[in-house]
């Protein structure tokens, strides 16, 4: 088994090398995927499924474009890991990815800004992880009250 904490260590190891990467490959294919993965975030899914799915093509993206299939298929494993997580607790996903959360990322990796697109792909791995850890916890103190 994989603890939420081992999830969260591993993307902010992982993510901030991916954008720094995916800044220096910019196309306009790939920029209008990203503009279209982070309009589509902020309208929400009908199924928490439907939701992260949603909420992680922006990171699928950015490691299809980081030209480095090794680091896209660690990105890929983590983000189908993440998504198991989130499924199980069931939370609200509004408040554990809120829309717009990608944001700073992508304007980073859309302007080739190698080392801001890192900053903000860190930042928004500590926030995310801090929101699921949060989330879990909730999850366990219910689960421990109900049953």
């Amino acid at each position: 088994k994989i603890s939420i904490p081992e999830l969260y260590q591993v993307r902010r190891l992982i993510e901030p090398e991916d954008a720094r990467l995916a800044a220096s490959r910019v196309t306009p294919e790939y920029e209008k995927r990203l503009k279209d993965a982070l309009n589509a975030e902020r309208t929400p899914g009908p199924t928490v499924s439907e939701e992260v799915d949603r909420k992680t093509t922006v990171h699928y993206i950015l490691a299809e474009m980081c030209g480095n299939r090794f680091l896209e298929a660690l990105v890929s494993s983590v983000m189908r890991l993440t998504k198991r997580v989130v499924e199980a607790v069931e939370p609200d996903t509004q408040k554990l990815h809120p829309a717009g959360l990608h944001d700073a990322t992508v304007q980073a990796v859309l302007a080739g800004d190698a080392d801001r697109a890192a900053r903000e792909m860190e930042k928004h791995a500590v926030a995310f992880g801090k929101n699921l850890m949060e989330m879990e916890d909730e999850y366990h103190r219910k689960k421990s009250r109900t049953g």
